[in-house]
């Protein structure tokens, strides 16, 4: 059970109809949580994550006449986090007494992967590489504008370079 942004609770209980509902609008098999990386995937990619509790919670969803998007409107920071632990508890819990610690193992390596990765990615972006990368980018759009803009016959001014954005600051 979660609550979303409104106050609303949510149930994630996984039964096989909702294993196999989650299939047809998702293509996830929740099933594949004790075999595969699937718990991984969900805890890294946040879209996939909503779109597989948007799918788990349809029928909840339904009866209260909210569409997906408006379903992915009550899901931004905590939320998702409570979402995801509770939607993780009930896949674990989904599994029979012989499986469900083999699945509720792959929960925790994958739990401290991500902790892991967020970890890496903090340490080793400091403020420097992080406005270097952004200027790094913002140059490859301008470039690729330009570009754009050339192949079309409409090419415009350019953006200033990136050093230039980065004292604008």
């Amino acid at each position: 059970m979660w609550t979303d942004s409104n106050g609303q609770d949510w149930s994630t209980t996984v039964t096989v109809t909702t294993v196999r509902r989650v299939q047809e609008l998702t293509g996830v098999l929740l099933t594949d949580a004790a075999d595969s990386d699937l718990i991984d995937r969900l805890y890294s990619d946040v879209i996939l994550l909503c779109n597989v509790l948007y799918a788990v919670s349809k029928n909840q969803a339904s009866e209260r006449g909210i569409l997906a998007e408006q379903f992915g409107e009550l899901l931004a920071g905590e939320t998702i986090d409570k979402a995801c632990d509770s939607l993780m508890t009930d896949i674990v819990y989904f599994f029979p007494n012989s499986r469900r610690p083999i699945v509720q193992r792959m929960r925790e390596v994958a739990t401290k992967l991500e902790a892991a990765k967020i970890g890496l990615m903090e340490t080793k972006m400091s403020e420097d590489q992080l406005t270097k990368l952004i200027a790094s980018q913002m140059e490859k759009a301008s470039k690729e504008i330009d570009e754009y803009l050339a192949e079309h016959g409409k090419a415009s001014g350019k953006l200033p370079e990136s050093s230039a954005l980065i004292r604008g600051q």
